[in-house]
């Protein structure tokens, strides 16, 4: 519970019936993509997009972010899903992240693509329910999985991506986190922060 979210590995028992019940809340996330969708990085076996594409989303609250907030910085994105086995490895993600000294002007982004979870509807709720405007990482909804696609993010992974302050794609993971994956990390937003 490192994120202060606490809802990521603490609430699915008793979550699933209630989030299978399906009442509606309405759409809290928008995407806007640029005129052409970005292509797949050039980087070997890398699917990413290569440039951090145009993403307008909103925090649980319904709080917009955006494109303009994350330009000319480091952008750090935990993009998971609101399920059991993905809340751990986005919670070992923040938590390693955390421990370690960021600038203040590079951003981390948690991003929950709404569309693969099987609870959504009782994740929004205690998403919003727990949130807490301002604080690290910022908690952002996707959900039709738009920004996942335009990320190049595949279904059902958590996946980390560091984009530099020009908006390019320098590292990603797909590996269950630790000390020395947060440490590279944290050294390339550093060197990125302008």
């Amino acid at each position: 519970m490192a994120n202060g979210y606490g809802w990521a590995s603490g609430f699915w028992a008793g979550g699933i019936a209630l989030g299978l019940i399906g009442f509606s809340l309405g759409s809290l996330a928008k995407i806007t993509l640029a005129s052409d969708p970005p292509p797949t990085a050039n980087l070997p076996g890398v699917p990413y997009a290569p440039k951090l594409p145009v993403i307008d989303l909103k925090d649980p609250r319904g709080k917009p972010i955006t494109p303009a907030s994350l330009k000319n910085r480091p952008v750090v994105i935990i993009f998971s899903i609101p399920n059991p086995q993905h809340g751990k490895l986005q919670d070992l993600w923040t938590q390693v992240l955390l421990q370690g000294t960021w600038p203040s002007q590079a951003s981390l982004l948690l991003i929950e693509d709404m569309s693969q979870s099987l609870v959504a509807e009782f994740a929004r709720i205690e998403m919003a329910r727990k949130f807490k405007p301002g604080s690290r990482p910022m908690l952002l909804l996707d959900e039709q999985g738009k920004a996942r696609t335009a990320l190049g993010v595949p279904k059902n992974q958590t996946v980390l991506l560091v984009y530099d302050a020009q908006g390019r794609l320098i590292h990603s993971d797909s590996q269950p986190p630790s000390p020395e994956a947060a440490k590279r990390v944290l050294t390339l937003v550093n060197r990125s922060t302008p």
